[in-house]
């Protein structure tokens, strides 16, 4: 156990070291992190990085996902405790978003299904999060069903993401609409992800020659992105090169 604290010291002095390092500090900071970790990261936390997250989005950012790295169970914690005091809408929702940052995806279905009525019964913010929780246990048709009911009753919503998961969804249920939902969400959707997606749908259904040019087109887009676009879409043009290299050693 010791050793297990001694790490996790160690981590946020390196965390702390990196961000004196990105913003300029002088390197002596970087003696004291490394010489005194838990001493230094506390001198350091106070003198120079919390004003500055106080003024920075990018420092919040950083220093909520330290938080979550050292105690990733607090904010799962706290939504079930304010659950437990006020059960209500608001909270029910707080701890389903808790659940599904923490994977416990049924627990989360339950909590949404359990928050649809009322005024609420089309609320499109909990459809929405009951579709992408279905589509994360592999439900399609319970994640279909939802996003149904939510372009119902708002569609004007089905576009981007939303239009997006209807399509993986029909398309794993093999629905004949899933191509035209693929085509809706790829008119509807910036960035790469309903390119990928619909190459994967169309390989799976053994059209190979429409499969590549989706893959091929993500490819030839990114020669053109600038470093910010590059960065939202890299997950998506590893797994397009991927699947490139997979379709090309079956050939």
């Amino acid at each position: 156990m010791p050793y297990i604290g001694l790490g996790i010291h160690v981590i946020i002095a390196l965390f702390f070291a990196i961000h004196a390092l990105k913003t300029g500090r002088n390197l002596f900071w970087l003696i004291v992190l490394f010489s005194f970790p838990l001493l230094g990261s506390i001198v350091y936390f106070v003198v120079e990085f919390y004003p500055d997250m106080r003024s920075s989005r990018s420092a919040r950012s950083a220093a909520s996902s330290v938080a979550k790295f050292v105690d990733p169970t607090r904010d799962l914690r706290e939504a079930r405790k304010e659950f437990d005091l006020a059960n209500t809408v608001a909270t029910r929702m707080q701890l389903a978003r808790a659940l599904m940052a923490a994977r416990q995806y049924e627990e989360a279905i339950t909590h949404l299904s359990d928050s649809l009525t009322a005024q609420h019964v089309s609320d499109p913010d909990i459809l929405n999060m009951l579709a992408q929780a279905n589509m994360e246990i592999g439900d399609a048709a319970g994640t279909a069903a939802a996003l149904s009911k939510l372009i119902d009753a708002r569609p004007e919503r089905n576009t981007g993401d939303t239009a997006l998961l209807l399509a993986r969804a029909l398309g794993a249920s093999n629905s004949p609409d899933a191509d035209a939902a693929f085509q809706h969400a790829l008119a509807t959707s910036s960035g790469a992800e309903a390119k990928l997606r619909y190459g994967q749908w169309l390989a799976g259904q053994q059209k190979l020659p429409e499969a590549t040019l989706q893959f091929e087109q993500i490819c030839s887009d990114a020669k053109h992105w600038p470093p910010h676009t590059m960065s939202l879409n890299k997950e998506w043009l590893r797994s397009a090169k991927s699947a490139l290299a997979e379709l090309n050693s079956v050939r």
